[in-house]
């Protein structure tokens, strides 16, 4: 990653940053880029990506319905109410 690819960069998620930051940025993105060079010198020929798939069966269940008779001891007890829905705080992701 070089300074180049840094204003390329900022352009492209329309951020400004200080010049430490830019410094700070691109000697992440460069240890990211070491990191993942590493892994790929691994030798990988006879590892089976689909050995770990089998146990995933095993986590497989059927999806069933259960009946809750007592709905209105939960609305009771709920702070806020709009007709029959409970109401809660709304949250947008960060």
């Amino acid at each position: 990653m070089n300074e180049d690819a840094v204003k390329k960069m900022k352009k492209l998620i329309s951020i400004s940053l200080e010049k430490e930051e830019e410094k700070r940025l691109m000697k992440d993105f460069n240890k990211i880029i070491d990191y993942v060079d590493k892994i790929s010198e691994i030798e990988d020929d006879n590892i089976d990506y689909l050995e770990n798939s089998r146990e995933l069966n095993k986590l497989h269940h059927e999806d069933s319905v259960e009946v809750f008779e007592n709905t209105e001891e939960i609305k009771k007890n709920f702070p806020k109410k709009l007709d029959d829905y409970l109401a809660v705080p709304k949250y947008i992701g960060e």
